[in-house]
């Protein structure tokens, strides 16, 4: 019975009985909160999956704090990365979550996996770009290459090589709705922050927002494509 009447409760109301949920002891808990992460990964109820990041938001931050010696916008850009993982691993499965995980508890440790495994990732990814970058001066200092037509044609082909990379990244890793908006306008329709943030006030507060949207992105997928 309680099952079934937390299927029937309103979203508002599973985020306000989760975070009273929160507060207590795991023997106390009533699934509110694993509800709402059934909810935003399973039935992929629309504003859950916003609601269950601002509920968790703050732990995977300080995960990531602890794991690592961190700027802040490095801490902001790898949880959404982690963020990223945890909906792509799950949101596939085609059964419930409770096939899988016992209790929030079990979920919660997932979603902590996912952010160490995103700060590894991210570590390693750094050490082979600054022993690639330490090489190439290496090579640049000793070695001087002329520029020639087919170096220029080489470089042509490289780059569009490279448009293609970050083109399938986008299409396989971006999922977030102001994040699409931003990649197509800013980089297919060439808008400004400034034309963006004008254009689009329902989706955009401001033009900072836009800003901090489109260096993430860019973070992004310079990391992903080093």
């Amino acid at each position: 019975m309680l099952s079934l009447s937390r299927r029937q409760l309103s979203l508002a109301e599973i985020v306000r009985r989760c975070q009273e949920e929160a507060r207590l002891t795991r023997d106390k808990e009533q699934g509110h909160c694993f509800e709402l992460f059934q909810r935003a990964l399973g039935d992929r109820q629309p504003g859950a999956w916003e609601a269950l990041q601002q509920q968790y938001h703050r732990l995977v931050l300080g995960w990531l704090h602890k794991a690592g010696d961190l700027m802040p916008e490095e801490v902001d850009d790898l949880a959404h990365d982690a963020w990223e993982k945890f909906w792509r691993s799950l949101s596939r499965r085609a059964d419930d979550l409770s096939a899988h995980f016992q209790h929030v508890g079990a979920l919660l440790n997932y979603l902590h996996q996912c952010a160490i495994t995103t700060l590894l990732d991210q570590q390693r990814r750094q050490q082979r770009q600054d022993r690639l970058l330490a090489r190439l001066g290496e090579l640049q200092a000793n070695v001087p290459t002329p520029v020639t037509p087919a170096d220029v044609a080489l470089n042509e082909l490289q780059r569009a090589e490279r448009l293609a990379q970050a083109q399938q990244w986008a299409a396989s890793q971006i999922s977030d709705p102001q994040e699409k908006l931003v990649l197509v306008l800013s980089f297919e329709q060439d808008l400004s922050p400034a034309d963006i943030a004008a254009q689009y006030p329902h989706e955009f507060p401001d033009v900072q927002t836009v800003r901090r949207i489109k260096e993430r992105l860019l973070k992004r997928a310079r990391r992903a494509l080093a």
